[in-house]
């Protein structure tokens, strides 16, 4: 995924507002078609999921560069409307079908995802827990499945069912196991570039 937004920066595809709108609509469009294609080609690294994910990293990359033209105040209210509206729209589908899946049957998960995503990306709030924990995002990208999926697997062992419970410890474990893992690793410098991509720290080299 990383590799991907870089080799399209690199190749210009978000050097103007105009080839960035372009290429979000191109990954707009993989999503459209990723049920057709998941459903005959095998999931290799998890490419289905990183092309679903695509518009939402190209998203940020386009807000970030050109804040003047898509973090305006006019945009954020804009943005805004569309996620109360999204909003909206996901609790009546809820309510009357009881399936959010009929959500992603009609692709409306993909509008409401980016208009959502959009007004918080541009919104003026800052919390300093967040930000801490923002610090350690690659790592918990990395590695929150073990945390999610371990305290699923604790909870139902132990005979707990409630979706409360198990939300609430996955998300507790699917965060603070990766920042441990983050911070073990930070401490081994071959460690930390393998497993984080983080820079090897050059040596000093003595002058004879």
């Amino acid at each position: 995924m990383f590799g991907a937004v870089a080799a399209l920066d690199v190749h210009g595809a978000c050097t103007t507002l105009r080839r960035w709108g372009i290429w979000l609509l191109i990954a707009c469009a993989g999503v459209l078609i990723e049920p057709q294609l998941s459903s005959r080609l095998p999931n290799v690294f998890s490419i289905w999921g990183a092309l679903c994910l695509l518009p939402f990293f190209l998203l940020g990359v386009g807000i970030r560069r050109f804040r003047a033209e898509l973090a305006t105040p006019a945009m954020r209210r804009l943005y805004f409307a569309g996620f109360l509206a999204g909003l909206l729209v996901q609790q009546l589908v809820w309510f009357s079908a009881g399936n959010s899946h009929v959500l992603r049957a009609w692709f409306l998960h993909l509008p409401i995802g980016i208009v959502a995503s959009a007004f918080l990306l541009t919104l003026k709030w800052e919390n300093r827990l967040l930000i801490r924990l923002g610090s350690y995002a690659y790592g918990i990208y990395l590695f929150h499945a073990f945390g999610t999926s371990g305290g699923r697997i604790l909870l139902t062992h132990a005979g707990i069912h409630s979706q409360t419970a198990i939300f609430l410890l996955s998300m507790c474990l699917g965060i603070g196991i990766p920042i441990l893992v983050e911070i073990v690793l930070r401490r081994f410098p071959l460690l930390s570039t393998l497993f984080l991509g983080r820079k090897m720290p050059r040596r000093s080299v003595r002058k004879a």
